[in-house]
């Protein structure tokens, strides 16, 4: 047996159980066991009868790279270390979460009151944050969504500053290949479908390019049309959406080749779209608009939400510089319908940023919310953290006098943080899928995204890292604190007698005023949205909304191919409504107001000058019939409003708004002037203006034009009546007079005018309810914060309390006393709160109409609000004190 074998009989055993913590002692040791080994051999070798020297050259030989041999051995032993540190502190976590378990267990008050104050905060950022996800992150399941841009107008000309474009310009941005690598444009289109039961209405989606391919969709069955299904020649094809395709055929893939009957045309099914894909919102089937020599002509008409997709390593700039180019190949065109005004340009906007709309200004208000609502959270229960550990302190003393090192005691009061974290995690989970369960079915009008909100992987890796963040945040100062303890000074209080040192006094104080700055921010923000939404109910839309019930219809094009039978439709739907028992007024429109209808165009005044620097008047463009403005409650300001005298065969009569009059007509009567806007037509009235789509937007200038002179407008259209009965008796009643006339017409969006507006603020109540709830939230726990401080001070100083009752002091003394600490904090709280509200209400003002956010009311009212909530915590502690027995209180010191 060779001598190193005697040595170390079972070789690696020692270095398996003996392996230094550090890779300087990991490196030193196996050269030292290098060493040794070698040594031994070249021992050996010399009671052989070789000579020292000769023994060192043949042991080095026989044992080979020495310097390879010991990198192997330093990385076997780093290995093993990791490995056992690992295992050392999964069993030092484990232990120390069963300890924690076991402590709070003991005290279930202070468990429950942390894990609640956590969910309720974690489950609020939980159900925003699937909205953020939803709507900002991955509003589709589109893997260059980074890349999609939308192409949008700006006309300064028109006063049109965001406007779509045409499909001629579409088509070119799509042939820019040095840009751009796929594009598309598309516009809805709404289908009366027969053949299926009872008529009805599909809201559609026409498309030029490559829709599918610029979105990365791919069918769920079939096959989804290209580029090449857009030229003439081709046959009329659609691709359902999924939850139609279910609908309408119970999942039966043999619907690929059947047809549809749209607007009295056969298209044929070609594929499925896959689950949950409706883009844009709401859409039930696509269609490839066929690209004919007459639309590529209309340059004018600007109808198409033009959307590319760009090269990788396109700049900003170099795609500005190319929408520039393209833009002077635009206006040099002679069939340029703008002008080559140099105001006029196009520009480009993230597709992310474009579909979230009005979502995503409030989102991130939300977010930044309830990350407020989340730091009270931390800040209250660090608060109850570090009042609890002062009754510990004994404890920490005896673990520290036994030999407990600063780092088991730092792990085990965090690992305890962490358990509390975990456990109102859990339960904010649950929270939020509640949360985003009435999210989802809250009425929210146009806020239609938030029908995508849901509770998936993200948003779960969201949720573990705030777990995460939290139980550090509220756990690492206490924890500090606590591994900090003076064993021999805990020692000596008694367990009555433990209190906080100055320094965690501080940091209570500053805890409380943290929380009530934050409040003020989230009532501040509240006050001000609610203030806001006030305000802006009651902006004068223009028209009497009580009363007037709507609903939508489109005439079948085979039933009402001509301009006759369109405009006798008409006349007999007016007649018809008018009769009907419990209407007073009825009229038709195409433009309704708080609708997606929308319409405009250039006009001329006859006789007047042109406009400097080449710019053109611009109008809305609406047609009605009927007793229109009657029946939408619009005031007749001056003239009249075209009845039966104005016929087709008449001279062009037409209606403009208090706007347009006030902005082309100033100090004039416009009545008699003649004006064009397609063909020449004279004004016979002034009608006020009216908000089209929302009540906080200035009005823009409109025309009315009369349906018996204008009858090559389609069948579609908008019916509004007026009575005195309910909605729904007015909704019944105009659906059963629709019915009599053409029982094959479809009827749908029936709606008040009044439900039109409410939807319209949607997004605003959705806000302010939304912050209101986080800001009452917010009072809860700063008021229980400050108590908590306020409570645990005034019990530690039950002793001073004592002896001062003892030598003659009122109780009305103690109670000013106690109050006046907390009203300083308040103070301080109030003032720091304002100083951050200043910062933030910029963000606020994008949400808010006529009100800016340093409305006196509004911040004298949130301050007295949470002045008073902190009186009151501060309160109950003082009236305490001034209680107290001094006989019982000296005793018991």
């Amino acid at each position: 047996m060779s001598r190193d074998s005697d040595r170390d009989p079972i070789p690696g055993v020692r270095r398996a159980i003996d392996v230094p913590a550090s890779k300087r002692g990991v490196r030193r040791h196996v050269q030292d066991e290098l060493r040794f080994h070698l040594e031994g051999r070249i021992e050996e070798l010399v009671a052989g009868g070789m000579s020292r020297a000769e023994a060192e050259v043949e042991a080095r030989k026989r044992f080979g790279d020495v310097q390879a041999i010991g990198s192997e051995l330093e990385s076997i032993d780093l290995a093993t270390h990791r490995r056992r540190s690992f295992g050392e502190l999964l069993v030092g976590l484990w232990r120390d979460a069963r300890y924690a378990v076991r402590g709070l267990v003991r005290q279930p008050g202070f468990a429950v009151a942390v894990v609640l104050t956590l969910a309720l905060s974690i489950g609020a950022n939980t159900a925003i944050f699937s909205a953020v996800d939803a709507v900002l992150l991955r509003p589709l399941p589109t893997p260059w969504l980074d890349r999609l841009v939308v192409i949008r107008h700006d006309l300064a000309s028109l006063n049109l500053r965001d406007a779509d474009l045409s499909a001629p310009e579409t088509m070119d941005l799509i042939a820019r290949s040095d840009v751009f690598e796929t594009g598309t444009g598309y516009r809805p289109a709404d289908y009366n479908l027969a053949g299926a039961g009872e008529p009805r209405r599909v809201t559609g989606t026409m498309t030029i390019g490559d829709f599918f391919g610029t979105f990365g969709m791919r069918p769920h069955i079939g096959r989804l049309y290209g580029p090449a299904d857009s030229e003439p020649g081709r046959g009329f094809i659609a691709v359902l959406s999924h939850g139609l395709w279910q609908e309408m055929f119970g999942g039966d893939p043999s619907a690929i080749g059947r047809t549809l009957e749209l607007n009295d045309r056969a298209y044929e099914i070609i594929g499925v779209a896959p689950p949950g894909v409706r883009h844009p919102r709401g859409t039930q089937l696509w269609m490839p608009l066929v690209l004919t020599p007459q639309v590529l002509e209309q340059r004018g008409t600007l109808n198409m939400l033009a959307v590319m997709r760009l090269r990788d390593g396109i700049t900003e700039p170099a795609l500005g510089h190319a929408l520039d180019s393209e833009y002077a190949v635009w206006t040099n065109r002679t069939q340029a319908p703008f002008g080559t005004q140099a105001a006029n340009r196009i520009f480009h906007v993230p597709f992310i940023e474009y579909t979230a709309g009005e979502l995503r200004p409030i989102l991130i208000v939300l977010m930044a919310a309830v990350m407020f609502v989340l730091l009270i959270a931390c800040a209250n229960v660090a608060s109850l953290q570090l009042v609890r550990s002062s009754g510990r302190a004994r404890e920490v003393a005896v673990r520290v006098a036994l030999g407990a090192g600063r780092w088991p005691i730092v792990r085990q009061r965090l690992v305890e943080s962490l358990v509390l974290a975990f456990a109102g995690g859990a339960a904010g989970l649950a929270l939020a899928a509640v949360a985003i369960r009435l999210m989802r079915g809250f009425e929210v009008g146009r806020l239609q995204a938030l029908q995508q909100v849901r509770l998936d992987f993200p948003v779960l890796l969201f949720t573990l890292g705030a777990v995460v963040a939290a139980g550090v945040l509220f756990g690492l100062a206490p924890a500090l604190r606590a591994a900090r303890v003076d064993p021999q000074e805990a020692l000596k209080e008694s367990p009555r007698g433990a209190s906080v040192g100055a320094g965690r006094q501080r940091f209570l104080q500053g805890a409380v005023v943290v929380q009530l700055a934050l409040a003020l921010v989230l009532l501040l923000g509240a006050g001000v949205a609610i203030q806001g939404l006030g305000q802006l109910l009651a902006t004068d839309p223009g028209f009497r909304p009580e009363q007037a019930m709507t609903m939508q219809i489109s005439a079948r094009a085979d039933r009402y191919a001509t301009p006759a039978l369109r405009d006798a439709f008409r006349r007999t739907l007016f007649e018809s409504l008018r009769d009907a028992l419990g209407i007073e007024a009825a009229g038709v429109a195409y433009g309704l107001p708080f609708t997606d209808q929308s319409n405009s165009s250039p006009f001329e005044i006859i006789g007047a000058e042109p406009l400097p620097g080449g710019e053109r008047r611009h109008a809305n463009m609406w047609f009605f019939g009927g007793d229109y403005f009657r029946a939408m409650g619009i005031p007749v300001l001056a003239g009249r409003v075209p009845d039966e005298r104005d016929a087709a065969n008449t001279d062009r009569v037409l209606v403009i708004d208090e706007q347009l009059a006030r902005e082309y007509f100033p100090g004039q009567d416009p009545v008699g002037r003649r004006i064009n806007q397609g063909p020449d037509g004279t004004i016979i009235g002034v009608v006020a203006s009216v908000k089209h789509g929302d009540l906080a937007a200035p009005p823009k200038a409109a025309i009315y034009h009369w349906f018996p002179q204008n009858t090559w407008v389609g069948g579609w259209m908008s019916v509004v009546v007026r009575g005195p009965g309910s909605p729904a008796m007015l909704a019944n009643t105009a659906r059963g007079v629709i019915r009599e006339i053409d029982p094959q017409l479809p009827i749908y969006d029936v709606q008040s005018m009044a439900a039109r507006i409410e939807q319209s603020v949607g997004a605003r109540r959705f806000t302010m309810q939304l912050l209101g709830a986080f800001a009452v939230l917010a009072l809860l726990l700063a008021g229980l914060g400050i108590y908590g401080v306020i409570s645990y001070a005034t019990g530690q100083r039950a002793q001073e309390f004592g002896i001062r009752l003892a030598l003659g002091a009122e109780p009305g003394a103690i109670v000013r006393m106690v109050l006046r600490g907390g009203v300083l904090l308040a103070v301080l709280g109030l003032a720091g709160g304002a100083v951050v509200f200043i910062g933030v209400e910029r963000m606020l003002g994008s949400l808010l109409h006529g009100l800016g956010p340093r409305d006196p009311t509004a911040v004298v009212g949130s301050a007295l609000i949470l002045a008073t909530i902190a009186l009151a915590a501060c309160w109950i502690p003082a009236r305490r004190a001034a209680r107290v027995d001094p006989t019982v209180t000296l005793r018991a010191q």
